[in-house]
């Protein structure tokens, strides 16, 4: 990790702890306890090639004022768990439910962002019992429907070599100040988003490429429906609106509108982060009005 340079900062994150997943090892997610015992519960899941810090620290403020936090690395990813050719998004899953469980938390909200969608939506599906709603953000139900994203996933398996290469840290860290660089609270904290970002094994990014490129949730979104609210990034160009409102109408979900690209959460921090923070009230209120299960 190279110096910061003079008038870096890093924002307020979570508390780490380690959690033990039976079977898998050990992984350092971060838990905020809010003072009030009865406050929801989120669990923030992040995006392909980064982290829950790197794709939540510009919410972080918000979101801890109301509800406590929960938020997990997956595997190759920041502090995730190292399995090298074997990721999978419904292990990811799994393990996300195994850190609730340690932890003891009550049924969460489970908040994602990008490939952390697939993973909410898998966890809810496996894992009933650790969900109690969604937030789901700038996603889809699925990401290979039409002929020009297959071909836009094989064009990405053909170069990842040379954007491996690319991908050096250097160059991570020169995007970062320019993707924080239009915001002033935000802008001193570019050179700890670099850093953060080269925490992920960028070599195993085409291997996560391609378990996106397979996830198909249209047959049993059903499954998953309610307590959801989807954040539409109106300005994406790597999850098209279309597809964002194809999954909410599959989840019947209700929708929050951003004028934000795919980097919201760092180029428009503020309206990305007030939208996060309304998805989750409406996700929330959606349990609070759900019947109480049947004892036993």
């Amino acid at each position: 990790m190279t110096a910061r340079k003079a008038g870096d900062a890093v924002p307020w994150l979570p508390p780490a702890v380690e959690v033990d997943i039976p079977g898998r090892g050990a992984v350092v997610a971060r838990h905020h306890r809010h003072p009030d015992a009865s406050a929801p519960v989120l669990v923030l899941l992040h995006g392909w090639a980064g982290t829950g810090d790197a794709h939540f620290f510009t919410s972080y403020p918000a979101l801890a004022e109301r509800a406590s936090l929960v938020v997990v690395d997956h595997q190759e990813h920041g502090r995730g768990l190292r399995a090298p050719g074997t990721f999978d998004l419904a292990q990811c899953a799994d393990d996300v439910a195994a850190v609730l469980r340690a932890l003891g938390t009550r049924p969460a909200v489970a908040v994602g962002y990008s490939m952390g969608g697939p993973i909410a939506m898998l966890l809810r599906r496996r894992h009933p019992g650790t969900v109690s709603g969604m937030v789901l953000v700038a996603t889809a139900l699925e990401w290979s429907g039409t002929r020009r994203e297959r071909a836009r996933w094989r064009l990405g398996r053909a170069a990842s070599p040379i954007m491996e290469a690319l991908a050096s840290p250097r160059s991570i860290r020169r995007a970062a100040r320019r993707w924080l660089g239009g915001d002033p609270r935000w802008r001193p904290c570019a050179g700890w988003l670099g850093d953060e970002l080269c925490t992920t094994d960028m070599s195993q990014m085409p291997v996560v490429g391609r378990a996106l490129a397979r996830h198909d949730a249209r047959s049993w979104a059903d499954e998953v429906a309610g307590s959801c609210a989807v954040v539409v990034t109106r300005r994406d160009r790597m999850v098209p609106r279309r597809k964002q409102v194809a999954l909410a109408a599959a989840l019947g979900a209700t929708t929050i509108d951003v004028e934000a690209g795919h980097l919201g959460a760092w180029r428009a921090p503020g309206p990305f982060s007030a939208a996060l923070a309304t998805a989750v009230a409406v996700a929330q209120d959606g349990v609070s009005r759900a019947p109480a299960s049947p004892a036993g």
